[in-house]
């Protein structure tokens, strides 16, 4: 009966379909520049959420890139469907947030610097530099970040 136990064990674990991990990386995520708006919205220079970062095609993570910010007061999520954001180049990405009520707003964001370049299943910590533009929905309020974090594999 011992046997039969283990054998059927066995079979079960070679049954079991082969999944590829999806990696998240989670920390603190800080803004390093704020135009006037953002400071009248309550965003100055140093104000600092706790974020997590899914880069795309690690893991089973797909082709998108999306970085959502979290306080008390605010969550939000910034989501680029395809591609990439590493770079100069400003993209447009699906934001949305929830505060007084759930909203869905315009913005573009890019990350100037990533390191690593290519984060792996094995990659311990993340930290990424960027910029968003219409941060927290209003058109006038420009950020720069730096954001530190460390994986989480699912």
């Amino acid at each position: 009966m011992k046997r039969l136990m283990i054998a059927l064990s066995t079979l079960c674990i070679f049954a079991l379909p082969a999944q590829a991990a999806r990696i998240e990386f989670r920390g603190s995520f800080h803004i390093t520049s704020a135009s006037p708006a953002c400071v009248d919205d309550g965003y100055p220079i140093g104000y600092f959420f706790t974020f997590r970062y899914n880069p795309r095609n690690v893991g089973d993570n797909g082709p998108s890139t999306r970085l959502s910010i979290l306080d008390p007061n605010l969550m939000e999520n910034y989501t680029l469907q395809s591609g990439s954001l590493i770079g100069t180049t400003f993209r447009l990405v699906d934001a949305a947030g929830i505060a007084r009520g759930f909203f869905t707003f315009p913005a573009h964001m890019r990350i100037t610097s990533q390191v690593p370049a290519t984060p792996t299943l094995t990659t311990v910590s993340v930290t990424l530099n960027g910029n968003i533009q219409q941060f927290d929905s209003d058109p006038n309020c420009q950020i720069g970040f730096t954001a530190t974090g460390y994986a989480r594999v699912k």
